[in-house]
């Protein structure tokens, strides 16, 4: 074994090896095949259960007609309701039936059950997937390779991350798709298996651990097109939701304990390609009018081809792209599916360099209308230039990884008409990505809301004879929507907002938003030269209100006046804040008197 104390800078934490006593404790039932004849098989199907249960169910049935002497199926119960398991113990004669004392989460749940395997090699299959009828002849197949692990295709209806899908032809790869995966089972358990605390990508850190600790080539890890699984990513709007908060956990978790994370992706840079290449070849066979039985296309692509721009639109939305070929698609379909139909779509591509969005572009160009700028300027410039070309008076901005509900277009169309003094409408935002959180805007939206902070959203509607008059500030890199919505408000017409969930932002790492709050002091300065009289005439108010939220963020009791907050707790950093605060405000309002 390689000397470990060498790498102990690499954080992949060292596991003992899993045995067959390993769990005990764990197990309270076990329900055993009867053929005691074979102590060692080819392959040990893994089968880890908590709340599935027709999918289970479908699963197993799939797999007992398959199964040979050489192969065993183990099911984990991991929680499933009795009826259920009683179906399983039914079918004990074909598979080892381990009911564990309590939810032990997945990757605890596959470890006992390779601790309980006596395959070669052993399976991991999702319990809310679905196999084909030759998946046991594909798992043949691959013994052919020399590996130590191989992980196959996921497809599903929904939608997916582009590394589910590599393509057609086998390649080196992460084993970051653990609905399908293959392990060879000494080093599998030589290692300890998978991380327990892990709920993602805990294939790419085994992978990991495996290279570093026991020198483990990177080649002996492959992709396979054949091993394929049939995986519903979400079921519905509040599994996705679910699902992100759980990737969410798994990022922070993940990018603290291993810091090799990102770095150990690189080494498999050829099957990230591959991912990407397979979502833009999906695309692509979306839009090519595919005839009788040829390759398989995506349906949330099929829409575009069908759009036809309308004569006299209601709605022009707006999207501004820069190298976001890979999450346009999706929000195309988001605006082509609203209930409201008579809407034309702009594209205004700011100069982007990425070969597989300028492909992307080009293939969309004769359903939806394309601009390609000369040179980037900005997505200040990106939308002003497309709303200028606007047909309708109705106009919303949406970025290229964002979406909207279909309803959204239809329920704004209606309050522009029932009022024209309504000069804006927007609506409640759920945020998804590395940041999962909600955003009730309120009710009543007044002009002083927007002195201290944004009020409103990006996809916010507006008038586009309204914006002619104040347009989107194209010397300011960030807040550019703040300080829009500041001074489009400033006209006097009235905010509407929708109370429901209509739009759905996707937060990045290394975002544009992040960047801006990282430059607020400028990008602030620049939004209060640009209304600099209005936030001259509510001095008092802006102090006060930020001495309000400064408070809040203090302590959760509310507290009205600050002579209670300075008798009762005497925080000096709150009142260095405050006087900052003072300052800038007076110093910047008073030098331009």
């Amino acid at each position: 074994m390689p000397d470990r104390s060498k790498k102990k800078l690499l954080l992949s934490r060292y596991k003992q090896p899993i045995n067959s006593s390993s769990f005990t404790n764990l197990i309270s039932q076990q329900f055993l095949d009867n053929d005691k004849s074979i102590n060692e098989f080819t392959f040990s199907i893994i089968i880890v259960a908590h709340i599935e249960e027709e999918s289970l169910i479908k699963l197993i049935q799939a797999l007992l007609p398959q199964l040979t002497k050489d192969i065993e199926l183990i099911v984990i119960d991991n929680g499933i309701s009795s009826r259920v398991a009683e179906k399983i113990k039914a079918a004990s004669t074909q598979l080892k039936y381990i009911k564990l004392i309590k939810n032990t989460g997945c990757c605890l749940g596959r470890n006992i059950g390779a601790s309980l395997s006596s395959g070669n090699h052993l399976v991991f299959l999702d319990a809310d997937g679905q196999v084909e009828e030759n998946l046991v002849q594909s798992l043949y197949s691959i013994l052919k390779y020399d590996f130590i692990a191989v992980r196959g295709k996921v497809i599903s209806t929904g939608l997916m991350p582009n590394h589910y899908d590599l393509g057609d032809d086998p390649i080196e790869s992460l084993i970051n798709a653990e609905g399908i995966s293959v392990w060879d089972r000494y080093y599998f358990n030589l290692t300890g298996g998978f991380e327990e605390n892990l709920a993602g990508h805990e294939g790419v850190v085994l992978q990991y651990r495996m290279h570093m600790f026991y020198t483990i080539p990177t080649d002996l890890f492959l992709y396979d097109p054949k091993l394929i699984l049939d995986h519903e990513y979400t079921k519905n709007e509040k599994h996705q939701e679910e699902k992100a908060i759980r990737y969410k956990r798994f990022n922070e978790s993940a990018y603290l304990n291993y810091p090799f994370f990102k770095q150990f992706k690189e080494i498999y840079a050829p099957s990230r390609k591959a991912g990407e290449l397979r979502a833009q070849e999906l695309a692509d066979q979306a839009l090519s009018r595919v005839k009788g039985n040829e390759a398989k296309t995506v349906s949330k692509f099929n829409a575009i081809e069908s759009y036809t721009a309308p004569e006299q639109p209601i709605f022009t939305i707006v999207v501004p792209c820069y190298n976001l070929g890979k999450t346009l698609p999706r929000t195309l379909l988001s605006i082509i599916n609203q209930t409201l139909k008579n809407i034309e779509i702009i594209i205004v591509d700011d100069k982007s360099i990425d070969l597989n969005t300028l492909d992307y572009l080009n293939s969309i160009k004769s359903y939806i209308k394309v601009i390609f700028l000369e040179k980037n300027h900005g997505v200040s410039y990106a939308r002003n230039y497309g709303i200028e070309r606007a047909s309708a008076d109705l106009i919303m901005c949406l970025d290229a990884d964002d979406l909207i509900q279909p309803s959204y277009l239809e329920k704004a169309k209606n309050l522009f008409q029932l009022d024209q003094n309504i000069g804006l409408v927007s609506c409640w935002v759920k945020m998804e990505g590395i940041r999962n959180s909600e955003w009730k805007l309120k009710d009543k939206i007044k002009l002083t809301d927007a002195l201290v902070a944004n009020p409103l959203h990006t996809a916010t509607c507006f008038r586009k004879s309204l914006w002619s008059q104040v347009k989107y500030d194209e010397l300011l890199d960030g807040y550019e929507d703040w300080d829009y919505w500041l001074r489009y408000m400033r006209l006097g017409y009235a905010v509407k907002v929708i109370p429901e969930f209509l739009f759905l932002y996707q937060t990045r790492i290394n975002s544009k938003v992040s960047t801006s709050n990282r430059n607020s002091y400028n990008l602030v300065t620049r939004i209060v030269e640009n209304s600099i009289e209005i936030y001259k005439e509510n001095l008092v108010h802006i102090i006060a209100k930020q001495h309000e939220t400064m408070i809040k963020l203090k302590t959760p009791e509310k507290i009205k006046t600050p002579e209670k907050i300075k008798k009762k707790f005497r925080i000096k950093k709150a009142l260095k804040i405050i006087n900052k605060i003072e300052i800038y405000l007076v110093q910047r309002l008073t030098n331009k008197t």
